[in-house]
């Protein structure tokens, strides 16, 4: 999906949407959303209009973890960048 901010609810949508079928509590879910908006926050940064953000959701030991690969960055970061971060 493109890196722009306007499509990370998306992404929080999902990550509730996975964490409300664990039966996980309120709290849990919303910290799982903050989680997935600040692992888009590190995603894009040097991002360029070309990028894409690639999410990947799994249930690890319990808990839900969120991968998040972005190719196409600006220099000095070329390449791509995988950022994880679970709840």
């Amino acid at each position: 999906m493109p890196t722009e901010p306007e499509n990370w609810p998306l992404l929080r949508l999902a990550a509730a949407n996975v964490a409300a079928r664990l039966d996980l509590d309120v709290a849990t879910v919303e910290d799982l959303r903050l989680a997935v908006d600040e692992l888009c926050t590190l995603c894009a940064e040097g991002a360029t209009a070309r990028s894409r953000l690639t999410p990947r959701f799994a249930i690890v030991d319990g808990a839900v973890q969120v991968d998040c690969t972005v190719d196409h960055l600006r220099e000095p970061a070329a390449g791509s960048r995988v950022v994880k971060a679970a709840v």
